[in-house]
């Protein structure tokens, strides 16, 4: 039988080179949530990212170094990194509102298409894959009474839904 004390010492020994090699070991994932929420004459697009992330990612773009225009730079960066399409319909993307808080940003946007009779909405997303290479992008459909979620990352930018 192996003595207590030497299990003991041993875990710890292993905890140490573990947390001193951690950087090399485990690896930081980023979680984006995109939520597309279907209304009675339109779509709601809401989007939950990490703060400091998407305040940095939105700052290296042209007129975005403060935050005097955050809607603009928010909406912006929106448009460059993330696209539906809705049966043939690109989705326009119309600023309705952020909240900071201490770890998230919450942003809120209308989706010029109409809810009804959707068969197929094509996804693309890749919002903060540049900057951090283990963001996971998780995107649910809540569209004709149906609830259907999809993981977007560098593996995967893109997908298909149908209905």
């Amino acid at each position: 039988m192996i003595p207590k004390a030497l299990i003991f010492n041993t875990m710890i020994k292993l905890l140490l080179v573990i947390s001193l090699f951690s950087n090399e070991l485990f690896h930081e994932f980023k979680i984006g949530r995109y939520e597309i929420r279907e209304n009675q004459d339109d779509i709601t697009l809401f989007v939950k990212l990490d703060r400091n992330d998407f305040l940095e990612a939105i700052k290296k773009q042209n007129g975005c170094s403060d935050s005097e225009d955050s809607e603009r730079c928010m909406t912006e960066y929106l448009i460059d990194h993330f696209k539906l399409n809705f049966d043939g319909s690109d989705a326009c993307f119309a600023y309705q509102g952020h909240e900071l808080k201490d770890e998230f940003v919450e942003m809120t946007f209308q989706v010029g298409i109409a809810p009804q009779n959707i068969e197929e909405i094509k996804v693309f997303n890749n919002m903060l894959l540049e900057q951090y290479p283990k963001q996971e992008n998780i995107v649910f459909f809540m569209l004709n009474d149906n609830e259907r979620s999809f993981r977007l990352n560098w593996d995967r930018v893109a997908t298909v839904v149908v209905y």
